[in-house]
């Protein structure tokens, strides 16, 4: 039987259980990395940032 749909998953869900926990990484890292103020980044990650919004 199908599972019922949930509704759509976050982007800040996605980045954090699949790449932030597995490789180590912190939002700060990431942040510093790709040039993005980490506030924005952890926002999102902490789900309270709305991805449409964050330019």
């Amino acid at each position: 039987m199908a599972r019922p749909f949930a509704g759509p998953i976050h982007p800040g869900h996605v980045l954090r259980t699949g790449f932030l926990e597995p490789l180590g990484l912190s939002a700060y890292a990431v942040a510093e990395a790709v040039d993005v103020p980490e506030g924005r980044l952890t926002g999102l990650v902490e789900w309270r940032k709305n991805p449409s919004r964050l330019g």
